[in-house]
């Protein structure tokens, strides 16, 4: 017997089955159909609470239910049947690949002349998940094309038709249609299962194929089959229509809707749920001997007004219409907020306002528990790293955290094992670029395999910058991809330099004599030595079993032997440790699941490396089977798999205009979507029957967020269509109590940042609620004005606690604050790095010389013509650097540099007298209030000759840039401020490169009374910038120095330093000085102060020396 129980809530429902048990054999297993794991897990637990124990239940889903009833070992594991769509694709592949007759039919030909084997199996995939389709919902047909007829179906029949008999041909076993229908057969006939249950249980199903209706139909002329059906309406809405399929069947607004049976009801029943209606229907026509409808109304006369989410529940349950007169829209009262809507600019932004939503929800109600909350996502892996970043534990503010738990994410989202697995899967066919490989080793599972630490990563990556590896594995490698065969910058160029390096005596890169084997130049690299070479060991270990892979994928093999090989693979480079053990197994469950449906399919087509590793990337981007839904708090998780599940609060995430209803776009030779009828299935359809289910499950409010507004122009964007037409709906039925309109009530629109002023102006768009702990900061950036911020960290007298004053001050210390106070500031008092640490590793040729290339080769350069080098020798020496580019080019460069070197060299030459030597300071100053400090340091090469001849050269090959005077400065103060007072006083000259020649100037010298008076000024100015910072920049102080040096207006000069422009970059737009100071188009108070204290004097000082 067939019973059909309807009601419009799923607890209502469940209640009627719980009722239901201990009706019939108690040692018989209660089984019961389910569309999906979150709705089995949810009546688990309901079971659970109300009876205590949820035992002696099998839950099926439909397909295997129809296995179970079409194979003779019901209780053995389900085989790989040939006609599954994962086997079947690699079967439709094969076929292709060999030149099946369908294969040379125009129509398929044209798709399969458009790509490689990647792309022919992605189309493989897309026949077999059709014919999948046909299996279920067009058996006919596929029945029709086993006995060699055709069904009229158009151009594309002849070829799919042609394709299926082949593979019926080559596989005997019965496929799921002909299972299925010999299943029917022999329950018509009478013939039972020996252990079909006395009664089976369809729960809130939201679609079943024709066939598995069939199925159940059959068995309800033997055993007890109950349907427990979501339905939104307790009235008959089989004949709802919306406007526009009225209009296409012809019915126009004089027309008597009624006399035709066709009215629109509800408009979001009419407009959204149009395949749930037609399921119904179906469900309908299987004639069930009792119908039994439990329907639950929000409504009572006696009751004031309901919230607007309620009475529109009541509206869809009676099928009323409040758009068609005006004087039957609905009042609401105007604090009503059961539904809301909330625009953002991004999807953390979303995650933002919900999370502060919600904590005002959990304050406002002490009964909410965050397993009263679902958050549920259109695209749950664009939204879960914010959840994380939001609702997580590592936030550093003191608002509550929210438990929760997130499911459906994809496979390779869920922990940092599965990037670990497809980096190393990548890897073959790739170019071996540095930064590919010391990403891999910054994977624990593969360090742990090599014995390697996160330390050792660190320090290899330092080594193979220093070595000059950039890609290829050796010179043979780099001409497989058209590029000259040149072992410079390979793997095996930089490991060779690391190896003589630890064996030969240790030298500075620029010192290291040429190794010279077989007339091949190597230069040595600086870098492991002692206990290093093990780790130097392991990388080279790693290296080769890499290669081995990578050249193992280089010829075709059949696709079980790929999965055999990447099984393999795993096993010899990964480790996991118990935090990765699972997901271990998973990549070695899909790998293994891979080999067998491939195998199951025959082994006879070679198949490329590709091929295989996108099918793992694809199994492993996958939702995995058994998601953790409702495990405890706040359940989040993708809305497609939580259909229907009801919560107290349900947030909707992402219902963005393009991304809800899901558009999939059918293959062109899809039969079904060119013969459509009512019941197939439809994502978009599916998708829109979903959103009125969703609708009907939220029990107290309903928060509908979306991306309302460009990130950059603010410029306003639809929400989902379904979204607009629930809209719609409130808009044109329903209005507040004080008569004025209920949308815009619900509507708000977010701002860009949770600080900004309008949610704390005099009509904040929400209660300020927990948004009140940005009040402070919106008042810091945004005081004195509405647009930019213009308030930095210390622009508004913030003092940080002093420090004890040191005993000893590095000069080196004193030196690096002067670059830049705030920076160092910042970095030092504060643990910001604020600024973008570029890797020094490049897997790019080298095609130009960088600044830190360049100062290298210029030492090498110097070392080597002090060494009385030539030029092949030069040229030798440069190239075994792996720093010149390859070619000729590198040569010219090398030229260009020698020419520059030659120039500072022989002008250094001039200079120098032979006698250099270190010389320390140790100098006394005063620090504070009777306080003094000892000034500590050593400056490098210093001579003592009274002739006029500066006593220490400095060069710069690289050029001298300001912050490069402000540090001769100070080392020139200290200098001369620790000069024997035995001997004139030093001077300081600099040689650096010039735009046309060499750029010579040079220090003049000072007292030493007035340069330790000048270095007590630097030292006070250090002490203050422990505490706050200090408004000075080298480049722009410089700037102003000269100006007002030359009578010019310093503060003019000063500005446009400090501002960008073009691809100049200004000192204002410096990260530490926006932190610090704030966004400003003119340097900070007291600029002008510190500038003059130091850079005068040094332009005092400055002169070209001829």
């Amino acid at each position: 017997m067939l019973t059909l129980y309807r009601s419009n809530r799923l607890e209502v429902l469940a209640q009627i089955l719980i009722a239901q048990f201990g009706h019939g054999d108690p040692l018989a297993p209660e089984v019961v159909l389910v569309q999906g794991r979150a709705v089995e897990r949810w009546l688990t637990q309901r079971i659970a609470s109300q009876c205590g124990i949820a035992a002696h239940f099998q839950f099926l889903f439909p397909a295997r239910l129809a296995w179970q009833l079409t194979r003779p070992e019901r209780h053995a594991a389900e085989p790989l049947s040939p006609y599954t769509p994962e086997v079947l694709s690699w079967r439709v592949f094969d076929l292709l690949e060999r030149g099946n007759g369908a294969a040379a039919d125009p129509l398929l030909a044209h798709y399969l002349g458009q790509g490689d084997a990647v792309f022919r199996f992605d189309l493989a995939a897309r026949i077999a998940d059709v014919f999948d389709q046909y299996l279920l919902y067009r058996p006919l047909w596929v029945a029709a094309w086993e006995r060699g007829e055709r069904c009229d179906l158009g151009p594309h029949e002849e070829w799919q038709a042609t394709l299926w008999a082949t593979l019926v041909a080559d596989e005997p076993a019965p496929h799921r249609a002909e299972s299925l229908g010999l299943a029917l057969q022999a329950l018509e006939a009478g013939q039972l299962p020996e252990d079909l249950p006395p009664r089976l249980s369809v729960f809130a199903p939201a679609s079943l194929p024709p066939m598995y209706q069939r199925l159940l139909q059959a068995i309800a002329r033997h055993r007890t089959v109950d349907f427990y059906l979501l339905d939104p309406s307790s009235q008959w809405w089989g004949d709802v229509r919306d406007y526009s399929e009225q209009l296409r069947a012809g019915i126009t607004e004089t027309d008597d809707a009624d006399t035709l049976h066709l009215d629109v009801g509800h408009p979001l029943l009419a407009s959204l749920g149009k395949q749930w209606r037609d399921f119904l229907g179906q469900i309908l026509t299987l004639e069930p001997a009792e119908s039994t409808p439990v329907f639950i109304s929000n409504r009572h006369a006696d009751e004031p007004p309901r919230p607007l989410l309620l009475e529109l529940q009541d509206d869809l349950l009676h099928l009323t219409d409040r758009s068609r007169a005006h004087d039957n829209t609905l009042v609401v009262a105007d604090d009503d907020r059961s539904i809301e809507f909330h625009a953002a600019s991004s999807p953390m932004r979303e995650v933002e306002a919900v999370y502060d939503r919600l904590l005002t929800l959990f304050d406002a109600d002490p009964t909410l528990t965050a397993s009263d909350v679902a958050l549920l996502a259109a695209d749950i892996d664009r939204y879960a790293p914010c959840i994380d970043a939001v609702f997580g534990t590592d936030r550093v503010d003191e608002r509550p955290r929210l438990a929760y738990s997130i499911a459906d994410r994809a496979l390779a989202r869920e922990h940092p094992l599965y990037a670990t697995v497809l980096g190393l899967i990548a890897l073959p066919g790739s170019r071996f670029e540095v930064e590919r490989i010391t990403d891999l080793l910054a994977l624990p599972a593969l360090r742990r395999r090599f014995g390697l630490s996160a330390a050792d990563g660190d320090r290899i990556a330092h080594w193979l910058a220093t070595a000059g590896v950039r890609w290829g594995r050796d010179a043979a490698h780099r001409e497989r991809f058209g590029q000259p065969a040149e072992q410079q910058n390979t793997w095996a160029f930089g490991l060779t330099r690391l190896l003589l390096g630890f064996a030969l005596p240790p030298a500075s890169s620029e010192e290291a004599a040429l190794y010279t084997p077989d007339d091949v130049a190597w230069l040595p690299s600086p870098g492991p030595e002692g206990a290093d070479g093990e780790t130097l060991g392991r990388l080279c270990e790693l290296l080769a079993r890499l290669a081995a892979f990578d050249d193992a994928c280089r010829e075709d093999r059949p696709a079980p032997q790929w999965f055999a090989l990447l099984q393999a693979l795993l096993d010899d480079l990964l480790q996991a440790d118990d935090d990765e053990a699972l997901p271990f197994e998973r990549v070695q469950a899909a790998v293994a699941a891979l080999q067998e449906e491939s195998r199951a399919a025959g082994d006879r087509t070679a198949v490329p490396y590709a091929l295989a590793r996108t099918r793992l990337e694809a199994r492993l981007s996958g939702t995995p089977e058994h998601s953790r839904h409702l495990a405890g708090g706040m359940t989040v998780g993708a809305l497609v798999q939580l259909r229907g599940v009801p919560f107290r609060v349900i947030v909707l995430l992402g219902l963005n205009d393009g991304d809800f209803p899901r558009q999939p776009r059918a293959p062109g030779f899809d039969l079904i979507a060119r013969h459509p009828r009512p019941g197939d299935r439809s994502r978009r359809h599916d998708d829109r029957s979903l959103f009125v289910e969703t609708l009907l499950a939220a029990r107290e409010r309903l928060l509908i967020s979306y991306i309302g507004q460009n990130e950059r122009d603010l410029a306003e964007l639809p929400p989902s269509p379904v979204v607009a037409e629930l809209m719609d709906v409130i808009e044109r039925g329903y209005r507040l109590a004080s008569g004025a309109p209920l949308l815009p009530a619900l509507c708000v629109r977010h701002a860009l940042q949770p600080f900004s002023p309008r949610y704390f102006g005099a009509a904040p768009p929400l209660p300020p609620g927990h948004l009140a702990i940005h009040a402070e900061l919106a008042t810091l950036l945004h005081a004195g004005q509405a647009g930019r911020p213009a308030a930095g960290l210390f622009a508004n007298g913030i003092v940080l606690p002093a420090v004890e004053i040191p005993a000893l001050l590095e000069l080196d210390t004193l030196v690096r604050f002067w670059r830049h106070p705030a920076r160092w500031l910042l970095r030092q008092r504060l643990g910001l790095w604020l600024d973008h640490d570029s890797s020094p590793l490049d897997g790019r040729d080298p095609f130009a010389l960088d600044f830190n290339d360049r100062q290298q080769l210029t030492r090498t350069l110097f070392a080597a013509i002090a060494d009385g080098d030539d030029g092949h020798q030069l040229l030798d020496r440069a190239r075994a650097g792996g720093l010149l580019p390859h070619g000729e080019y590198g040569s010219a460069l090398l030229r260009q540099e020698q020419r520059v070197v030659d120039v500072l060299e022989s002008r250094a030459r001039e200079v120098a007298g032979g006698n250099t030597a270190p010389f320390d300071i140790n100098l006394p100053l005063p620090a504070g209030t009777g306080q003094t400090l000892r000034l500590s340091g050593r400056l490098g090469d210093v001579e003592q000759h009274p002739d006029g001849r500066p006593n220490r050269t400095v060069l710069r090959p690289g050029g001298l840039f300001p912050s490069d005077l402000i540090v001769l400065w100070i080392e020139h103060l200290a200098l001369c401020a620790g000069w024997p007072d035995t001997l004139p006083a030093p001077v300081t000259g600099v040689l650096a490169r010039g735009k046309e020649a060499v750029d010579a100037r040079r220090l003049r010298p000072l007292a030493a009374a007035d340069a330790r008076a000048r270095l007590g000024e630097l030292v006070d100015g250090f002490l203050q910038g422990q505490q706050s910072a200090l408004p000075f920049f080298p480049r722009t102080a410089l700037a102003w120095g000269e100006a007002v040096r030359g009578d010019k207006p310093g503060a003019a000069v000063a500005q446009k330093s400090w501002n960008s422009d073009g691809d100049r970059h200004g000192d204002g737009d410096n990260p530490y000085a926006r932190a610090a100071f704030g966004e400003r188009d003119t340097p900070p108070d007291g600029f002008e102060h510190w500038a003059g204290r130091i850079v005068l004097p040094l332009l005092d000082h400055l002169e070209s020396w001829k």
